[in-house]
């Protein structure tokens, strides 16, 4: 058994029936059946030949869990990285009993004013977030290394696998799953705490206040007018009743074309909207 946080640590974070930090571990108990909130008995980890996993979801996974009361130093860094790589280590060598292979990777998300130009990006203002930030990059720096981390691979906006099999994504950032574009086969998510596995057509969740939108395909379009609640601020209140009342209208759901979507779209009198769709829709997206 592997020990993934080796002697005391000054974390103190919390884990669950994996030596994991308690939403990771959670995700692979509800992966295999056994989540405490939703038991079904039923083990869907042999199913996935591959597992994706964001470093950066194990990491605030992690910190989520740990109790450092705002007293960073370079020795709490140096823990954070420890504990990441015991993680990834005990979670390769449990995958690998399925016959399932983990990848990890960081997801460069820097250039998003530029790729998306119509949507505002979220950025850290509160202390809180600034720290959280913070020492990510310092961790980071610490793990980012081949002899220390080189299973680690790093996208410039998509997952690029290097196969095509059966694959699931554990991550927290909803602009990760675009990558789907780059699976042959379908792309599955795996929640953090909940444990839940997450169709395309169920991603819709993942935009800000994403319940109540079951009609709006989960598009990367469409992502830079309801936003998420990681990256994109949602647009203008207006813009986006506007959107929904279209898609009521023209009935919408998880599948609807972007032929569709642009005809219904166009049928509005709302000229701003018109304007800005046109102009979002000449970056191309699929």
């Amino acid at each position: 058994m592997i020990e993934p946080f080796p002697g005391k640590t000054m974390l103190g974070v919390l884990h669950g029936t994996h030596p994991l930090s308690i939403a990771t571990s959670l995700a692979f108990e509800g992966l295999s059946g056994n989540h405490p909130d939703n038991p079904t008995e039923e083990d869907l980890t042999g199913q996935y030949r591959q597992l994706w996993i964001n470093v950066k979801t194990l990491y605030r996974n992690i910190y989520n869990a740990s109790e450092i009361d705002g007293k960073i130093t370079s020795e709490t860094h140096q823990e954070f990285a420890e504990t990441i790589l015991a993680e990834k280590d005990y979670i390769i060598k449990m995958l690998s009993e399925y016959n399932t292979k983990a990848f990890f990777y960081h997801n460069n998300l820097n250039n998003l004013k530029r790729k998306y130009p119509h949507a505002t990006i979220r950025e850290d203002k509160t202390a809180k977030q600034i720290q959280f930030t913070s020492v990510y990059n310092s961790v980071a720096k610490l793990i980012f290394l081949r002899d220390k981390f080189p299973e680690l691979k790093v996208f410039d906006g998509r997952i690029q696998p290097e196969t095509q099999e059966q694959s699931l994504v554990l991550t927290h950032l909803p602009l990760d799953l675009f990558s789907y574009h780059n699976f042959t086969l379908p792309l599955h998510l795996l929640e953090s705490h909940t444990g839940a596995v997450k169709k395309r057509e169920q991603w819709y969740t993942k935009y800000n206040d994403g319940k109540e939108l079951a009609m709006i395909p989960f598009r990367e379009d469409l992502i830079q007018f309801f936003g998420d609640k990681e990256s994109i601020v949602p647009y203008l209140k207006k813009t986006r009743t506007a959107i929904i009342e279209i898609a009521d209208k023209y009935n919408w759901t998880q599948a609807t074309t972007l032929d569709k979507i642009n005809y219904s779209i166009n049928q509005s009198k709302d000229d701003y909207l018109k304007s800005v769709w046109r102009d979002i829709q000449s970056a191309r997206y699929n």
